[in-house]
């Protein structure tokens, strides 16, 4: 398993997805590839989250939702598919969360 949560939107233009194919390179066939990925699809004001990193000279870029499913290219996606983080196989806990207030989406694929 390929785990890359919270880390591919502190790589910026299309480098992630170069990332992502030559680490599922090295692995078996029928391994998974689990990730997250800030958005500012949800609440325009995450947009300052990233604003805030680059002003301190740090690479930061969220990307919409079609372009996180871009990094499972290849892959199959297991059910939900590429979902609201808080909303991938929700058990409850994140009730009366809205989709502002978790602004990522995450997904699981099998290679």
């Amino acid at each position: 398993m390929l785990s890359l949560v919270s880390v591919l939107h502190f790589v910026e233009g299309d480098e992630p997805y170069a990332i992502v194919r030559r680490l599922l390179e090295r692995l078996a066939p029928g391994s998974h590839l689990v990730l997250s990925h800030g958005t500012a699809d949800l609440d325009p004001g995450a947009q300052l989250i990233v604003d805030s990193y680059r002003q301190r000279g740090l690479a930061c870029q969220f990307r919409t939702r079609d372009e996180v499913t871009r990094l499972f290219d290849g892959l199959t996606l297991l059910e939900p598919g590429v979902q609201v983080i808080h909303r991938w196989r929700p058990d409850g806990t994140a009730d009366g969360l809205t989709d502002a207030e978790v602004p990522g989406y995450s997904g699981v694929a099998r290679r």
